[in-house]
């Protein structure tokens, strides 16, 4: 490819996935991440997150095949397994037990570490990307008008200037490109936050070995409430015959860390079925704790002036609650829209990104803000229009699975929620099933969740 080098801040899931596509144009791309990336799927610093349960939602799969061919071959041949958002999903709710009606979109579930070692050395792989650790990225280069490059410090103490006719910002949550930007003499960028003040505990464990193929993920994941914090558990199945069992809660109902309050915590929910799992699965690893889960949205392509040679991507343009799941979707969706764009500006380009992320935005923070204590702005009003629409479409799809797969499309980022407003929906909305109370929890379909 002919053109000048670029540079990636960052090189997780965003930076890995904006590496491959700018080499597409450019003759060298550099990665530098701060941490010394481990050489097999293993934890790392810079992702405190990756002991915690992922799921990369049906979207996020295709963006992320398209970008990089093979890779889900890649990852089911290493032992991720692939499980459609119903059919294999054993999920309790506000309503009850969710219908396992088959949907064809098809989920992938393995651990962080498995999936970002896989997508490196893909990229690794690839001639003209340059993978540098140990590099903290100190400032950036240039001015108001354009970002030439990066300075970076190196672990010996060397500092280094990589030039750059375009510099991507992929470092995830602790991004300082606020201040960077800033220090070239740009404005304030507007923030938006929302935290319902969720924290998380998980552990693997070893599953039965009846249990490590084909074995459903199963959600205890009660909607928000006005009188109480929610508390919901997950049993992600992933690699290796494991299982990631997480729990949470939002502020004022923390998991907690040790093991008997750990178990108690799992009794405490709205089923027993995870306590009753954990009681016959041997942990391998011990129980992780996790806060930093607000929602937060940095509207970049709003400023007034925006430097050519500069664009933000993933985390660091937007993080949502966890428990939602949209993180990695979101973040493809946004690296595909920066694919999909490779001559317009800068600014062009980083409102098409914004653009791929708002829907992951809309839905995780208007749900976290009904939950009591939550902090951030936004009208809640108008959030508990939006639930009380949400549980008439899901009561009226326990009765129409045509319904239920379009729920489960916009639900899982495949399709916006416009895509909802149809005839067929404003009927269905207008039935007395869609209007009637909750049902009750009931066993879980087949009876029970085994």
């Amino acid at each position: 490819m002919s053109g000048p080098p670029a540079l990636v801040l960052g090189g997780s899931l965003a930076g890995l996935l904006t590496a491959t596509v700018l080499r597409r144009h450019h003759t060298t791309v550099t990665v530098l991440d701060q941490d010394r990336l481990p050489t097999g799927a293993a934890h790392r610093a810079g992702t405190p997150q990756a002991h915690h349960g992922h799921l990369l939602l049906p979207a996020g799969s295709r963006y992320i095949e398209a970008l990089l061919p093979g890779t889900l071959g890649r990852l089911l041949a290493v032992g991720a397994h692939r499980i459609d958002m119903s059919a294999d999903v054993v999920s309790l709710g506000d309503l009850g037990w969710q219908p396992r009606t088959p949907t064809g979109h098809l989920a992938l579930l393995c651990s962080r570490p498995l999936l970002e070692w896989t997508l490196r050395e893909r990229v690794r792989e690839m001639d003209g990307i340059t993978l540098v650790t140990g590099a903290q990225v100190r400032e950036l280069t240039g001015s108001r008008h354009r970002v030439t490059g990066a300075l970076a410090r190196h672990r010996d103490g060397t500092t280094r200037w990589y030039e750059a006719a375009l510099t991507v910002d992929a470092t995830g949550r602790a991004s300082r490109t606020p201040a960077l930007l800033t220090a070239l003499g740009l404005p304030p960028v507007r923030e938006r936050t929302v935290d319902a003040g969720v924290a998380y505990a998980s552990v693997p464990v070893l599953a039965p070995p009846a249990a490590r193929d084909g074995f459903p993920l199963i959600g205890i994941q009660p909607g928000p409430s006005r009188h109480r914090p929610a508390r919901a558990g997950v049993v992600f199945p992933i690699e290796d015959g494991r299982w990631l069992i997480s729990l949470s809660g939002t502020r004022g109902a923390e998991p907690p860390l040790d093991h008997h309050g750990f178990l108690a915590f799992a009794r405490s929910l709205e089923h027993p079925v995870i306590a009753d799992l954990l009681t016959s699965v041997t942990p391998v690893a011990p129980i992780r704790g996790y806060r930093h889960t607000g929602n937060r949205r940095r509207y970049y392509e709003r400023m007034r002036r925006w430097p050519e040679g500069f664009l933000v991507v993933g985390d660091a343009l937007l993080t949502t609650n966890p428990t939602f799941g949209y993180g990695m979707t979101a973040t493809a969706a946004g690296v595909s829209a920066l694919a999909d764009t490779p001559h317009a500006s800068s600014r062009d380009t980083q409102r098409a990104i914004a653009r791929a992320v708002s829907g992951a935005w809309h839905l995780a923070s208007g749900t976290d803000l009904l939950h009591p204590g939550a902090t951030g702005s936004g009208s809640r009003r108008a959030a508990r229009v939006h639930r009380s629409l949400a549980l008439r479409l899901e009561r009226a799809a326990h009765h129409d699975p045509r319904l239920r797969r379009a729920l489960v499309r916009v639900g899982t980022l495949s399709e916006p929620p416009s895509t909802l407003l149809t005839p067929a929906v404003a009927r269905a909305l207008l039935l007395p099933r869609a209007r009637g109370p909750a049902t009750p929890g009931s066993p879980a379909p087949g009876g029970s969740a085994d």
